[in-house]
């Protein structure tokens, strides 16, 4: 299984795998949050590639507003349930349902952060671990998967480059000056982040989305420390970014 989303780490792993002759199928976890430009884009690599990508949702929640509203509570810096709820849950319900997978390749990079590189220091392509390593996936049900990270020395040029030797244009929410795609805003980004999905009108129909539930659930369950319920730290909400 190759974990596929949309960005351009893991389409340059996408055409690694193409280029090795790798059988594979490309997962793509959607969490029902992201821009319409971004669904459009991974039509466009199917059609560019030939490969067919196999779109999974988590089968309790119907994408992050609907977690979000079920949950009563939002993501943020202390619960990140939004990515163990919406990516890694139906990975797994995918695996446990083709157990004759065996390796799962993840687009990870040194060169993304301090912490990756920390992480992933002396790894390369042929560097694989237990999949029953990470907390979520138990050796009972997942000993018999590993992971691989192919592209984890590569650089950005590498990635690019190989988008170019293939033809593929990037991702087009790269041009709209986002660092990493996924959630359109990924609720737990940066202020700079948010403010950046803010001037498109997608972005402001989505954040006045986040902004309504999030005033729900602050009506609803009043915080017991006097400070709201927030996707932030402290007294900031949606609504008062929304205002600045």
């Amino acid at each position: 299984m190759l974990s596929y989303s949309g960005g351009k780490d893991s389409t340059a792993m996408l055409l690694m795998a193409i280029e090795k002759d790798i059988d594979f199928v490309a997962c793509y976890q959607d969490t029902g949050f992201e821009h319409s430009s971004h669904y459009l884009y991974l039509n466009y690599i199917e059609k560019a590639t030939g490969i067919k990508i196999k779109r999974v949702k988590n089968s309790q929640y119907d994408g992050l507003i609907d977690l979000i509203t079920k949950k009563q509570m939002m993501p943020n810096g202390m619960a990140r349930f939004c990515t163990s709820n919406l990516k890694l849950q139906p990975t797994k319900e995918f695996l446990l349902q083709n157990r004759d997978i065996t390796e799962s390749w993840i687009g990870v990079r040194t060169a993304e952060s301090t912490a990756r590189a920390k992480r992933y220091e002396g790894m390369d392509y042929n560097s694989v671990y237990p999949l029953s390593d990470l907390p979520e996936f138990s050796k009972r049900d997942f000993s018999h998967i590993n992971i691989r990270t192919p592209i984890v020395q590569w650089t950005d040029s590498d990635v690019w480059d190989i988008h170019k030797k293939h033809n593929i244009n990037r991702n087009p929410l790269y041009e709209t000056g986002a660092k990493r795609v996924g959630c359109y805003p990924c609720v737990l980004s940066s202020e700079i982040s948010w403010y950046n999905v803010w001037q498109t009108e997608e972005g402001k129909r989505n954040i006045k989305q986040l902004a309504v539930v999030e005033a729900q659930i602050n009506k609803d369950k009043p915080s017991k420390s006097g400070l709201p319920h927030s996707f932030f730290y402290g007294d900031k909400t949606v609504a008062k970014l929304i205002e600045q």
